[in-house]
This record gives C-alpha cells, structure tokens and sequence, in this order.
C-alpha cells in the first residue's frame, strides 16, 4: 500500500507521489496499481507509462 495524502488534508505531498510512482515503476513484480486516491496526485504517475509492461492502473477516486 502506499499512501500519497498524508493524514490530515486531502493535499497530495507531490515529492511523495513521485517517489511512490518511481517506486512502483522499478518494481518488475507490480502487475496492477490501485490508485491513486488523490487526483493531483495522478498526473505525477505518469512515470508508471515508462516501466514494463507497463501495469494497469486503476483510480477508485481520482478523476
């Protein structure tokens, strides 16, 4: 799991949102991401576009 607002407001932290992204990126096991909550936070993802394969990405709430 990995959580891109911070407890708290519902304001993405955009440094963690690419950390998490490069993370998920790099990781040849991730078949799937589920997320991100946070809309501005699902431009920063971009980067999952460039990993293999690359992974379905699916957003319960962002639009």
């Amino acid at each position: 799991m990995c959580d891109e607002v911070p407890y708290g407001p519902d304001d993405a932290d955009p440094g963690r949102c690419a950390a998490i992204g490069r993370a998920l990126a790099d990781n040849r096991a991730v078949l799937g991401v589920i997320g991100p909550w946070s809309s501005s936070c699902a431009p920063l993802l971009t980067v999952l576009n460039r990993a293999p394969g690359p992974p379905p990405l699916i957003s319960p709430s962002a639009t």
